[in-house]
C-alpha cells in the first residue's frame, strides 16, 4: 500500500515542512493505521487526498450453557467473540493555508453469520467523525466515536492490546464475551461510543498522551436532543497515559448525567513485558451512580489481570480474570427474569429493586496467526455469580460456560 503523502500530517509550524519524512511517517503511524485493517486495505492516492477502504471479519461458533432462563445450551454461530465486523473508510486531506490535515472515518458493523446490521438502520455505528491533525497539536475529532475512557483503559482491560499503548487511534476491546463486561465501566449515556462527542489527544514526545473529551447531549438509541436539556445526558472526561514500551501505564475520570442522575467511574492500570515473549496487564475501576431516592447510590468496584505468551512463529496465547463487585446496584425485570443488574452507565429511572453481589470471569485463547491479515482461534471463558448478583447474560442463573472457534480476516 502507498505510504501517505507528507503533506497530509504537515502541521501549522514550519518546522514540520523542514522534516517531511518524519512526518509521514508519524501521520501514517498515529492517524490512519486505525483498525489493523489499514495495512491491507484498498488505498487511493492523490495530491492532497490520502483515502483508505478496508474491512475486517470475525466468524464465532459458540457453544455456551445457560443460554435461556430454562438452562438450554445453545450451540450455533453467534456475535463475534473478538471484534464487530466492519467496514469503513478513512481519509486525510491536505488543507492550505498551513491548516492541520482534514481527517475523517466512517466505519459499520455487521454480523458475519447473517449480514444484518449490527445495529438495525444504522450504517455506521461504528465511528461517523469528521477533524483535524497535526504532529505539532494533536488530533481533535468530533461525531461518534470510542468514549474517552474506553481508549485510556483499552491498553489494560485485556491482553489483546498487543502493544499495550494509548495511541492516537481508536482501542478495541472485545466484542461479545463474559469478560468484556468490563468495558461498562467506560461507557456513557449513549454506551461505550460517544455520540455528538467532541475528543482531542495530543501526544508528547512519544512517552505521554493527554486526552480530553465532551459528550454533548445524547440521549442514546439514537434519539434526538431536546431542547432546554443541554446538561442531561452529557458526559466529561480526562485521561493521561504514559507509553514507555516495557512498561505502560493510563487512567481515566469521566462524569456522565444519566437521565438527571450523575454516574462517576475512574480507571487506572498498565502493563509490563516480562521478557521478550510475556506481556502481563492490570488494572482497576470504581464507579459510583445516583438511583432514585428510594434506592440510594450504586457503588462499584472491579479489577482485572491478564497475560500473554507470544513465544514466537505462529501461535501465541492469551489467559486472564475479571472480578466485579456491586453494592446497591439498580435491577429491573428483563424478559420476564426478575431482579438482573443494570450495567454500569444504564438509566437508572426506570429500577425496581437493588441488589448487591460478585462476579468473576476467567478465560482463555489461542491464535494461530496465517500471516498477517487472517488467523484462527479457540477460546473459552466461566462466568460465577455469588452473593445476590444476577446477570442478563446468564438469564438471571449463578453461572454460565461459553467455548468457541473462530477465524478472523482483515482487507
Amino acid at each position: 500500500m502507498k505510504r501517505l503523502s507528507h503533506r497530509a500530517v504537515l502541521g501549522a509550524l514550519a518546522a514540520l515542512a523542514a522534516n517531511a519524512a518524519l512526518a509521514q511517517t508519524q501521520g501514517e503511524a498515529n492517524v490512519l493505521r486505525e483498525v489493523s485493517a489499514r495495512r491491507d486495505g484498498i488505498a487511493m492516492h492523490r495530491p492532497g487526498l490520502d483515502l483508505a477502504l478496508y474491512g475486517l471479519l470475525d466468524l464465532t461458533f459458540v457453544s455456551q450453557s445457560n443460554a435461556d432462563a430454562a438452562g438450554h445450551r445453545e450451540s450455533n454461530f453467534q456475535t463475534p467473540w473478538f471484534s464487530g465486523a466492519r467496514w469503513g473508510i478513512i481519509g486525510s486531506r491536505n488543507l492550505p493555508d498551513g491548516a492541520p490535515s482534514l481527517i475523517f472515518k466512517l466505519e459499520g458493523e455487521y454480523v458475519v453469520s447473517t449480514g444484518n446490521m449490527d445495529t438495525p438502520g444504522t450504517i455506521f455505528n461504528r465511528d461517523a467523525w469528521v477533524g483535524f491533525y497535526s504532529d505539532a497539536w494533536g488530533k481533535l475529532t468530533m461525531g461518534r466515536q470510542n468514549t474517552l475512557a474506553r481508549d485510556f483503559a483499552g491498553n489494560w482491560g485485556d491482553p489483546y492490546t498487543a502493544d499495550g499503548q494509548v495511541t492516537y487511534e481508536e482501542r478495541g476491546w472485545t466484542n461479545t464475551n463474559n469478560f468484556k463486561q468490563l468495558i461498562n465501566y467506560a461507557a456513557s449515556p449513549s454506551g461505550t461510543r460517544w455520540d455528538r462527542g467532541v475528543v482531542y489527544k495530543k501526544d508528547f514526545g512519544g512517552k505521554f498522551m493527554l486526552g480530553v473529551g465532551h459528550q454533548f447531549q445524547s440521549p442514546g438509541a439514537g434519539n434526538d436532543p431536546v431542547p432546554g436539556q443541554d446538561n442531561r445526558n452529557t458526559s466529561n472526561a480526562i485521561g493521561l497515559a504514559w507509553n514507555g514500551g516495557l512498561v505502560n501505564a493510563s487512567g481515566y475520570y469521566n462524569r456522565s448525567d444519566v437521565f438527571g442522575f450523575k454516574h462517576k467511574s475512574f480507571g487506572l492500570g498498565g502493563d509490563v513485558g516480562i521478557g521478550p515473549m510475556v506481556r502481563v496487564f492490570g488494572g482497576w475501576f470504581h464507579y459510583t451512580a445516583e438511583q432514585p431516592a428510594a434506592f440510594g447510590e450504586r457503588k462499584d468496584n472491579a479489577w482485572t489481570l491478564s497475560a500473554r505468551f507470544a513465544p514466537g512463529g505462529k501461535l501465541d496465547y492469551e489467559a486472564g480474570y475479571a472480578h466485579f463487585k456491586a453494592d446497591n446496584a439498580g435491577a429491573q425485570t428483563v424478559g420476564g427474569v426478575p431482579n438482573i443488574m443494570r450495567n454500569p452507565y444504564a438509566n437508572t429511572t426506570s429500577i425496581t429493586s437493588v441488589q448487591s453481589g460478585t462476579k468473576g470471569t476467567i478465560y482463555g485463547s489461542v491464535f494461530y496467526h496465517f500471516d498477517r491479515s487472517t488467523e484462527v482461534y479457540v477460546v473459552a471463558d466461566r462466568m460465577k455469580l455469588k452473593d445476590g448478583w444476577r446477570d442478563p447474560r446468564s438469564f438471571g442463573l449463578p453461572d454460565q460456560n461459553e467455548f468457541g472457534v473462530g477465524i478472523r480476516t482483515r482487507f
